[in-house]
């Protein structure tokens, strides 16, 4: 059962233009549950997602189609995460009818924990055409960017449970939540290729 201080990992994946699967990862710890079940928590992190992405995935190609979200509980004393929900989610995919001429970069959002050394990057699917003016990301797709990333850092309240985003550091087993800081940039980046269940 879901329980206060639970450290979540969030995968969420779509399918992109080149015919492969992306994903984000999110870290966040429960600060509060009302509802001891994983059908009730994933229905709140589900209505998250939907807040989170709104902004900017009307940015984003249709070309991207959302496959769904798992969920995993930190198990710290085996140093393994443990899967326990996962779900098919359709209502985050691109809206934009433009094309993305860049479908394997992506537009970069940063944000701080409040401690040294420590920071949290999230990749999120490319602008689509429409937003990029000469190579960057224009201010009307820097805005909703922006809007995103700050629904990223700042807790989140549910009905099932409420929670705080941030890092979580393998090494230490430490969770360090987001001070609410972010920062981003026009440049749209290139996307490294990582390992499965890493995420972009």
């Amino acid at each position: 059962m879901p329980a206060v201080n639970d450290v979540i990992q969030t995968a969420v994946s779509w399918s992109n233009p080149s015919g492969g699967v992306a994903m984000n990862i999110f870290t966040s710890i429960l600060t509060s549950v009302a509802i001891n079940a994983w059908a009730d928590v994933a229905d709140d992190f589900e209505a998250y997602l939907e807040d989170l992405y709104a902004p900017w995935m009307v940015r984003v190609s249709d070309q991207w189609v959302a496959l769904g979200f798992k969920l995993a509980v930190r198990d710290a004393g085996a140093g393994q995460w443990n899967q326990v929900y996962e779900r098919a989610l359709t209502t985050i995919d691109g809206g934009d009818s433009n094309d993305t001429t860049a479908t394997l970069a992506s537009n970069t959002v940063v944000a701080y924990p409040g401690a040294v050394r420590y920071r949290g990057f999230k990749n999120f699917p490319p602008a689509s055409d429409a937003y990029i003016d000469g190579g960057l990301l224009n201010i009307t797709g820097l805005a909703s960017l922006l809007t995103t990333g700050t629904i990223w850092v700042n807790p989140f309240a549910g009905t099932a449970c409420n929670f705080n985003n941030g890092v979580y550091s393998l090494a230490t087993e430490q969770f360090r939540g987001f001070v609410g800081t972010i920062a981003a940039g026009s440049v749209v980046g290139s996307r490294v290729t990582r390992k499965t269940g890493v995420g972009i």
